[in-house]
């Protein structure tokens, strides 16, 4: 996440719907465009939100509340970057027992010829 821009990727997250939808100030506009620009993950979350959005425009019939939905668009996105924090920490881990478990072996099999 970047935390150069001038507003943080938190309030980005918090913002992105309206600015999507039109309703942002100009000023709003403004610095959600700049952090999108310098913020390669919220850039990310922000099309996949582009795209849910258009998929559920698509859809006959659905009631739409917005002030909900922007409460509940800001805890989604929320919720899909700490999902992906999780997995990228679950790798990791997984890739260090991986080496300890590689160099263990290593180190076990070097101890077995010194013995010979």
């Amino acid at each position: 996440m970047n935390t150069n821009s001038e507003i943080s990727c938190d309030v980005v997250l918090d913002l992105v719907a309206i600015y999507k939808d039109g309703y942002a100030s100009d000023d709003t506009r403004a610095l959600v465009r700049s952090h999108l620009r310098s913020c390669p993950e919220c850039r990310r979350l922000y099309a996949e939100y582009r795209v849910s959005q258009d998929v559920r425009a698509s859809i006959p019939d659905l009631p739409t509340t917005p002030a909900n939905g922007y409460t509940a668009l800001a805890r989604d996105m929320r919720s899909h970057q700490l999902l992906s924090n999780a997995a990228m920490i679950g790798v990791m881990a997984l890739s260090a027992l991986v080496g300890t478990w590689s160099l263990m072996t290593l180190l076990s099999e070097g101890d077995g010829e010194d013995a010979k």
